[in-house]
């Protein structure tokens, strides 16, 4: 769209927080999908932007977990690496999904039929990211 500038796809109603987990996606229709299913659900404007202004709703939200929803490729797990990387350090736990096979992604997915069951299943089985740091002593 003409003048248009990436950001994200927030809902006026995010009540995210410390009790309740925020949901990281990419793109506006698998934060539709995720807000059907019931998430507290963020959009990105792309597998590759956002991280900067979502530092920024972690920050102010301060959920106790963080979900990262990848799309099920290489550029979306790729960038949900990267952006898993980069939100670690400021949540107590952080865990990345993906929409099992053959769904590209959480849209797909829920048109499919996933149900908010499907998607706790799939949270609860993944292990949590956790933050590593490496001390070098050089004595």
């Amino acid at each position: 769209m003409p003048g248009h500038k990436a950001g994200l796809y927030l809902p006026d109603d995010l009540c995210a927080g410390p009790d309740v987990p925020l949901v990281v996606c990419e793109g506006a229709t698998d934060a539709a999908a995720g807000r059907d299913l019931g998430l507290q659900c963020v959009g990105r404007f792309s597998c590759t932007h956002g991280a900067t202004l979502l530092v920024e709703v972690v920050k102010a939200r301060r959920p106790g977990l963080l979900i990262v929803i990848a799309d099920a490729d290489g550029p979306g797990r790729r960038g949900a690496d990267s952006l898993a990387a980069t939100l670690l350090p400021y949540v107590p736990a952080l865990k990345v999904i993906e929409p099992p096979p053959p769904h590209k992604d959480l849209r797909a997915w829920r048109q499919a039929g996933a149900t908010p069951d499907d998607i706790a299943r799939l949270i609860n089985g993944e292990s949590e990211r956790r933050l590593s740091i490496g001390v070098t002593y050089y004595g």
